[in-house]
């Protein structure tokens, strides 16, 4: 292992287990071991990562939702000014160094692979090494000049820039090396796909792909941005919400008292949805040597909504 793959490994450790660089959206390492030319850490287990979620859309024919960028672009993006914040620059952010976790509420992301990251110092605020991969990398690397934080918020924009296309922002069918540092060079990148906004296409063509990197934003500010964005949007969600009841909130007047209303079956797929569940917990139940059916049926449901627990008294399903 040559001087500088084991430094840039050691401060990939360094990343994913000291406290101080410790983020939500920041990979965690487990352990490290180093033999010879080879480093061994043990990650977190993703289900999957962004490389992988992109070429997912693209065999089902299917984009991502602006919200699910949003929410992607707020989480990446406040891990970068986590590490901006501590000098160090990433130089490697692409869709196939970002693990994605899926649950129900939508997914989670957190950057990994550091090992060509770079501590600036006072004495070295900046770099001149072209490294990294060519689709993401910067015009002022492929130029040879001195670059700082910027270089991660160009391809921050070409990361988000391909979610939205499901194709790098500079490829083209047939490119040379040569062709794709030319574009590059001259920012000429593919046609932004019109399903987004206005406002996200502004964010990633205008600025965060800015050839200048002066003009680029933060990572703060651009943390701060998509965070003012989801809030809107679930804002214009509220003010929906409200006005399919009337435009207010419902309310019982205080002389009399609230009515109580039958349960009603909203369709039968729901309802056979959850026979099949009530029925699959009695198999589980009926397995059980400790516990008599109906004691396991309890503990299960008093946990649910209470209009689902009337739903099943009323059809006889916790007889």
């Amino acid at each position: 292992m040559t001087p500088d793959v084991l430094a840039g490994a050691l401060l990939e450790q360094e990343i994913c287990t000291l406290p101080q660089f410790s983020h939500s959206h920041l990979v965690t390492c487990f352990d490290a071991d180093y033999k010879g030319n080879t480093a061994r850490m043990l990650l977190e287990l993703a289900d999957n990562d962004l490389a992988a979620e992109i070429e997912l859309m693209k065999k089902c024919g299917r984009y991502f939702l602006e919200s699910d960028i949003l929410m992607i672009g707020y989480q990446i993006s406040g891990a970068l000014a986590h590490l901006h914040a501590l000098n160090v620059i990433h130089r490697d952010i692409k869709p196939g160094n970002v693990l994605v976790w899926h649950h129900t509420a939508g997914v989670d992301v957190k950057l990994c692979d550091f090992g060509v990251s770079i501590l600036l110092s006072p004495e070295e605020p900046s770099s001149r090494t072209c490294i990294g991969t060519p689709f993401y990398q910067s015009p002022e690397m492929f130029d040879g000049e001195p670059y700082d934080f910027k270089v991660d918020i160009w391809a921050l924009g070409c990361l988000l820039f391909e979610l939205c296309r499901r194709a790098p922002a500079f490829e083209t069918a047939n490119m040379s090396p040569l062709a794709l540092i030319a574009r590059i060079l001259d920012a000429r990148h593919a046609v932004f796909p019109s399903r987004y906004t206005d406002d996200l296409k502004d964010l990633i063509v205008n600025k965060m792909l800015n050839r200048d990197p002066s003009r680029r934003p933060t990572a703060a500010s651009i943390y701060r941005w998509f965070k003012r964005m989801i809030g809107e949007r679930d804002g214009v969600k509220a003010k929906a919400k409200a006005k399919g009841n009337g435009g207010r909130a419902r309310s019982t007047p205080a002389n009399r008292p609230p009515r109580t209303r039958t349960p009603r079956h909203t369709s039968q797929t729901q309802s056979s949805d959850l026979h099949s569940f009530i029925q699959g917990q009695r198999e589980a139940a009926s397995r059980s040597r400790s516990q008599s059916v109906s004691h396991v049926a309890v503990d299960i449901f008093t946990g649910l909504p209470p209009a689902v627990l009337e739903r099943m008294e009323s059809e006889g399903d916790m007889s």
